[in-house]
């Protein structure tokens, strides 16, 4: 059963890993020309890590679309932070055949991630989504002025601007919080990545979400490098072996 969080009010930490929680959220803007569009943006809540992609509406469609390009770059991640959009989820009554089999009313992107193993935390105020909001302050500038450099006129080209460069440059301006707790990526040794994967077996954590999560501090180790902030990667990451399986759509019928 899909779980669904109301959380307090409180100001919010963040949280130590990347992938444990990221926020979702579309943003209403006249980006190209007159016509409103909608912006799904999604940023990771420990790192400040950011994707985004431009569609017509505030769709499932596009909501999960943008969901996907993310797992494909990053993986699943474990919670979605949404705010209480139709597209997200939903106040009907259980059907009779919901409330015989123990489960809660799910939108269709709900179920997508209900089969993905996400969990979705309900915001209950624009201040509660405080960094995805500030993100798109960040698009609103920088990506409107990109976009009528380029002299942009339609949502594909724009897309393409944002897969193809915008997205990581926009990241490198923005230093990553450590993937392990307060320990800086340059300080991050072999060590602590075993020690990182027993202590996330002992939790009862999956091998295949290790390994994912595994893939996230690789590529922060590459992207680390490449953007001059190291000199090489730190450690050595070992994956687990498992079965050999990928998802490859989303189904959620």
């Amino acid at each position: 059963m899909s779980t669904i969080i109301r959380p307090h009010h409180c100001q919010q930490e963040r949280r130590h890993r990347f992938g444990e929680l990221v926020q979702m959220d579309g943003s209403h803007h006249s980006w190209i020309g007159t016509e409103k569009s909608c912006l799904m943006n999604m940023v990771d809540d420990a790192t400040g890590l950011t994707l985004a992609r431009l569609f017509p509406e505030e769709t499932t469609e596009g909501a999960m679309r943008t969901l996907w390009n993310w797992i494909d770059l990053y993986g699943i991640p474990q919670a979605l932070y949404v705010d209480r959009k139709t597209v997200y989820v939903t106040s009907r009554e259980p059907t009779i055949e919901e409330e015989l089999a123990g489960e809660s009313p799910l939108t269709a992107f709900g179920k997508a991630c209900q089969k993905l193993g996400i969990t979705l935390i309900k915001a209950w105020s624009p201040q509660a989504k405080g960094r995805v909001e500030r993100s798109h302050a960040v698009y609103q500038d920088r990506l409107f002025k990109e976009l009528k450099l380029q002299q942009i006129q339609n949502l594909s080209e724009a897309n393409h601007l944002l897969t193809k460069d915008f997205c990581e440059e926009l990241n490198q301006r923005f230093h990553l919080i450590p993937f392990l707790g307060d320990k800086p990526l340059d300080k991050i040794d072999d060590t602590d990545v075993e020690h990182y994967k027993k202590k996330r077996q002992d939790d009862g954590v999956s091998t295949g979400t290790i390994n994912r999560e595994l893939a996230v501090l690789s590529h922060l180790f590459t992207k680390a490098v490449e953007w001059k902030w190291l000199n090489n990667k730190p450690a050595v990451i070992k994956k687990f072996k498992e079965n050999q399986h990928k998802i490859t759509y989303l189904n959620v019928e």
